[in-house]
């Protein structure tokens, strides 16, 4: 059974215009490296005059080959918007649990939030939406370790908050392209799964199958995780 993260909305969530980190369509590659780098975000909106007309995303991975390479960085023409990809524009009434979804369905990880007026409110991420979820519950359990139960040769009953390392040591795997906002089970299963799920949710992932089999508060408590 799956359970919904109901009623909770993006702009209860999201990171204020204020707080918005973006670059000016005509920036230029050392300024936004430095940005980015100072930042610690991989993905920074683009914007033209103000953040009310944001153009695209820029992720830092596309600039990484410009970085490095002095011959791309001397001779192309830098341009952000160029380079960004279609922004997701969302309104701020919008639940997170439907936001989560549409990030699964549309492979995306952050969206530009609208008022009622059009004008830009703020800036949601996967990653907002996980820490609502995980997040106050995460930190009342902060000093249980992550269990471990061999249940056969290749199948394991564990705990939600062990990390996704941890998993890939234990059973020789490896989940190869996971976003890295996510890094434990409980996070990588919420996303793959767009909405909370309830017990005996099954679900496979890359080369591993999960049964979720106590979920309490919203939480992951434990998982059956078999190496398939």
């Amino acid at each position: 059974g799956l359970v919904s993260y109901t009623n909770v909305s993006v702009k209860q969530v999201m990171s204020p215009r204020v707080d918005i980190v973006a670059v000016p369509v005509d920036a230029n590659l050392d300024e936004v490296a430095a940005l980015i780098l100072d930042a610690g975000h991989s993905r920074i909106p683009v914007y033209k005059d103000d953040l009310d007309q944001i153009k695209g995303i820029l992720y830092a991975k596309d600039l990484l080959p410009m970085i490095k390479n002095k011959f791309l960085r001397n001779r192309s023409k830098f341009a952000p918007a160029k380079l960004a990809k279609p922004a997701m524009f969302v309104p701020e009434t919008k639940l997170i649990s439907e936001l989560m979804q549409e990030f699964q369905e549309k492979k995306l990880h952050m969206a530009i939030v609208i008022d009622e007026y059009g004008g830009t409110s703020g800036l949601i991420t996967l990653e907002d939406i996980l820490e609502e979820i995980l997040g106050d519950i995460r930190d009342e359990y902060d000093k249980e370790e992550p269990s471990i139960k061999s249940l056969d040769k290749d199948s394991y009953q564990v705990s939600g908050e062990l990390t996704i390392g941890e998993l890939e040591e234990l059973l020789g795997i490896e989940f190869g392209d996971i976003s890295p906002d996510i890094q434990t089970i409980s996070g990588l299963i919420f996303e793959k799964a767009g909405k909370i799920p309830g017990n005996g949710f099954v679900i496979d992932i890359g080369p591993a199958n999960f049964k979720v089999i106590n979920v309490e508060r919203n939480r992951l408590r434990q998982i059956i995780v078999r190496k398939l």
